[in-house]
Parts: C-alpha cells; sequence; structure tokens
C-alpha cells in the first residue's frame, strides 16, 4: 500500500506559515502535531510532495462538498508533458476531454499545474463506483471518443501514468 494525501492550502501566505510551523525551532506548532509528526517518521521509508496550483476551471472543494461528489475511488492521472506546456494541456483537457470523460463515468475532481515545474499536470477524477472504472479501461484504447483524445494529448503529454486511489477502511 501506499499513502497519497491531498492537502488543501489557502494561498502562498497559508504555505509559508505551514513550512515555518514545519520547519522552525520557534514554530507554534501544537503538541500533539509535534508527535504525530515525529511518530509518522517512524512509519515512512520514502516519498515526494508537488505544490499543486488549480487550473482556472478546477472544481473548488465548497463547490464539490455543494454538489455532493462522492465515489468509490478516484482515479489520479500523472501527466509528464513537453517542457512548458502543462498549463495548454490542462486547457485542452478542459476544453476536450471533459464531456467525454463524464459520459465514461469520469468526474473531475481536481486540475492542477505543479509548482517548481512546467512540464506536469495532475488530474483527478471521481469514480462512483468500481464498475465505471472497469468499464473504462475495458476500451480505453479502442472507443472513438478515448482514441480522438489520446491523439490530442499526444501534441502535449510526453507521458502519463494512472493510479486507482481507494480510501483505506
Amino acid at each position: 500500500p501506499r499513502v497519497v494525501n491531498l492537502w488543501e492550502i489557502g494561498g502562498w501566505g497559508d504555505w509559508a506559515r505551514s513550512l515555518d510551523g514545519q520547519f522552525t525551532r520557534a514554530s507554534d506548532q501544537p503538541p500533539a502535531l509535534a508527535r504525530w509528526w515525529t511518530d509518522a517518521t517512524a512509519h515512512r521509508s520514502g516519498g515526494f510532495d508537488r505544490i499543486l496550483e488549480a487550473a482556472p476551471f478546477s472544481p473548488t472543494r465548497a463547490e464539490l462538498l455543494e454538489s455532493r461528489v462522492q465515489g468509490m475511488a478516484c482515479l489520479q492521472e500523472i501527466a509528464t508533458t513537453v517542457p512548458g506546456k502543462a498549463e495548454r494541456y490542462l486547457e485542452e483537457v478542459e476544453r476536450h476531454w471533459l464531456a467525454p470523460a463524464a459520459r465514461r463515468g469520469l468526474r473531475l475532481i481536481g486540475a492542477y499545474t505543479t509548482a517548481m515545474r512546467d512540464d506536469e499536470a495532475v488530474l483527478l477524477w471521481c469514480l462512483p463506483g468500481f464498475r465505471q472504472f472497469t468499464r473504462h479501461l475495458s476500451d480505453v484504447r479502442s472507443a472513438k471518443a478515448t482514441r480522438r483524445w489520446a491523439e490530442r494529448a499526444r501534441r502535449f503529454r510526453v507521458s502519463y501514468r494512472e493510479t486507482l486511489l481507494v480510501p483505506s477502511p
């Protein structure tokens, strides 16, 4: 098993305060959080972080809660793009993939570029159930809509990796 944590931060100022709280001796980190971090490091064997910046069309947390998005799992796509094309790739997702993806049972819950890089985009899709996921996989290489999207995506995307994220009990 692997862990994927997603944290929503209110902006760059909040991020600076978070970093101060984690990494400075004079931080005002609550003792319980300090213990949690210490305990967690004993179980961590690696990992990496990304700072994600939402695309203009990415739903906000408030919008997702208001529309009561629910699902059994999440499909995470990490796309490596041609250098400098991550934002353009996401524009193409908005224009040409959102509607076909929705018809396939995938609901967008996040679209992001990665800060400090210009060649990576991260997409998160809600899967209402595993049948939508397996139906999507069953013809992803042969369905007209997905083939059309793949051809368009190759203009910007060098590679991508999709991972099924399932919440732990």
